[in-house]
């Protein structure tokens, strides 16, 4: 009847409804949930018109249970009209299929292809879809692009790429890369590599590759980065270990040979003194003295030459350049070396032309340029060596060469013979390897010249170190060269401030042996009590004094009547350029370096004039 009411519902009905009690009961009274979605009406129209109805794919809120909120459901439904023999409408028999299921999954797929383009689209990383190539044996010899993303050009430097191979955009493409993607297609174990794809650029890749879709379409999802950078800064900073690591050992090989090299010659001067002091050895006293003397030498000099690597690699040292003679400076200094060369018998010959050789240059440096290439020379030469240093001019340069007949340098080593504390270890005994630091002095002080110098060698044969640098032409050249003259005590009032009580003494002693009235005193304020009662003409003065520096004490006494005139110099440990520089502040005249030669000292007030000659 016009109320459609429930005659039969079967299992599948009852389970869309929530399984309520339908039978005997109108429809609306049945379903009241279903009220104002159209469903009632449809029913009535059928009803009355004798039409059927089909409905697809349509949305029907249905309470599941009591006291739950309406569920959302889709359905696919027919009401058809049930007819008695007199043709007239007597029911209707409902007939519907329950697609929620099948719409939850198309709209998750739907939302899910959403999401994927987003991301597609949106990401950073490149991502490609390629479609791997094998020749007929089987083996992986291209690929083509499939799908790209966006990003994809951005990384990979490719344009255009969806439907080309990898062949026509990079002919040059390496061999593995299409085994490595051959490999996932053939055993569908995705692949997580970084390696380096030269015909792009070099461009270094993180990758990640999986096989998507049957075996047999043969294609591969590549998700990747271009980690070029990342890759720069890795392979630097493994550089960077390696350099360390080898810095670290030549510094262990540095420290090592230090401290023999400072146990040679204070082992000598220990071995001098005792023989000094033993009764009936009286006249070892002079041969003693002599080794006394050499060593401390060697050992001034192993100090001085460490502190000119520090003040040459933070730039510190100044040159005080002029027009020096480069034949009369190497006649000089190989004259200074010629004892060591007599001691080992080595042959020592100079070779020069006639013609000019001069050179804007700083005569002191560039004698301890040649002296330490010499002196190399010695060291790595067997006993009879000839060693030859010679002067050129050649154009525009004049080069200096040192040649020798030693055992000279390995292969390996010759890139880096002027490195700071390479040690070349020769045939010859480690004891004769020096602190690794001469070279690095001569090529640093040759540069500072605007020099070059190079190095050749042969093992077994010997080697050449040649030096090259600008020469001039100056109008009038006078010579650096000075008459020996000296200059004597003649009673000359002199103080020495240093609180090393036997440094002060023996230098006293030694000064008083050269006609100086001495005076000593071990501390500043000691120091300006002193100078009020004897005004010194001059001041051997040292900086680290306790209580008071020698800074402040050359600045109080310049305040005194008396020392306004007098020649104050420092004889200190500190000689780097600040300190130099603050000296100049304070007062100082000069400033020697401890252990400094007094016959250097006597050469500055030479030099000085205000004691007259």
């Amino acid at each position: 009847g016009p109320d459609h009411v429930v005659e039969l519902a079967n299992e599948r009905y009852n389970q869309l409804v929530g399984r309520r009690d339908l039978l005997n009961k109108p429809i609306r009274e049945a379903l009241p949930d279903v009220r104002g979605q159209g469903f009632f009406e449809l029913l009535d129209r059928v009803y009355s018109t004798g039409e059927p109805y089909v409905g697809t794919d349509r949305p029907i809120l249905l309470q599941m249970a009591p006291g739950e909120p309406p569920s959302l459901r889709f359905v696919d439904f027919v009401y058809q009209p049930i007819r008695e023999s007199d043709g007239q409408v007597s029911g209707i028999l409902v007939h519907g299929v329950d697609l929620t299921e099948r719409k939850r999954v198309e709209v998750q797929l739907r939302e899910s292809e959403e999401r994927y383009r987003t991301l597609f689209t949106t990401m950073d990383e490149g991502f490609c879809v390629i479609e791997v190539i094998f020749d007929d044996d089987g083996r992986a010899v291209d690929y083509r692009f499939v799908e790209v993303n966006p990003a994809f050009e951005a990384h990979t430097g490719l344009h255009n790429a969806v439907g080309r191979t990898i062949r026509e955009l990079a002919p040059d493409h390496e061999s593995r890369w299409y085994e490595l993607y051959g490999r996932v297609v053939t055993t569908g174990e995705p692949v997580r590599t970084v390696d380096e794809a030269r015909a792009l650029d070099h461009r270094w890749f993180d990758i990640s590759a999986f096989r998507i879709g049957e075996p047999e379409q043969k294609r591969v999802a590549v998700l990747f980065n271009d980690v070029s950078a990342r890759r720069r800064v890795e392979m630097e900073r493994e550089q960077l270990v390696e350099q360390l690591q080898d810095a670290d050992r030549r510094k262990n090989e540095f420290l090592a040979m230090l401290a023999h090299e400072l146990r040679n010659p204070l082992a000598g001067i220990h071995s001098a003194i005792r023989i000094a002091r033993r009764e009936g050895l009286e006249e070892e006293i002079p041969d003693a003295h002599e080794v006394i003397e050499r060593q401390s030498r060697n050992l001034s000099r192993l100090i001085d030459d460490l502190l000119d690597v520090s003040r040459i690699t933070q730039g510190k040292v100044e040159l005080r350049r002029e027009v020096v003679d480069v034949p009369s400076l190497i006649n000089r200094t190989a004259e200074a070396v010629r004892p060591l060369f007599e001691q080992k018998r080595h042959e020592l010959t100079i070779q020069h032309t006639a013609s000019p050789m001069r050179v804007d240059a700083d005569p002191t440096r560039l004698e301890q340029v040649i002296t330490n290439l010499l002196t190399n020379s010695a060291k790595y030469s067997e006993e009879g060596a000839r060693i030859t240093v010679s002067a050129s001019r050649q154009g525009e340069r004049v080069v200096i060469g040192v040649t020798d007949t030693g055992v000279g340098i390995p292969a390996d080593m010759l890139p880096r013979v002027f490195d700071l504390f390479t040690q070349v270890d020769r045939s010859l005994a480690r004891s004769e390897g020096g602190l690794g630091i001469d070279l690095t002095l001569v090529k640093r002080l040759v540069e500072m010249h605007g020099g070059t110098i190079s190095a050749r060698s042969e093992l077994g044969v010997g080697s050449e170190f040649t030096i090259e640098l600008p020469a001039i032409e100056p109008r009038n050249f006078v010579s650096r060269d000075r008459p020996a003259t000296r200059i004597e005590g003649q009673g000359r009032r002199l103080m020495i401030v240093d609180d090393n009580a036997d440094t002060a003494r023996l230098t006293g002693r030694l000064l008083q042996s050269m006609g100086f009235v001495v005076n000593v005193a071990h501390d500043g304020r000691a120091a300006l009590d002193l100078a009020r009662d004897h005004r010194p003409q001059i001041v051997l003065l040292d900086i680290g004094l306790p209580g008071m520096s020698g800074y402040e004490v050359a600045s109080r006494l310049r305040g005194e009547d008396f020392g306004r005139e007098a020649i104050i110099i420092a004889v200190s440990g500190y000689g780097d350029g600040p300190a130099r520089e603050k000296g100049r502040e304070a007062g100082f005249d000069h400033h020697f370096v401890k252990p400094v030669d007094v016959e250097e000292i006597v050469d500055v007030l030479l030099k000085d004039g205000r004691l007259g000659s």
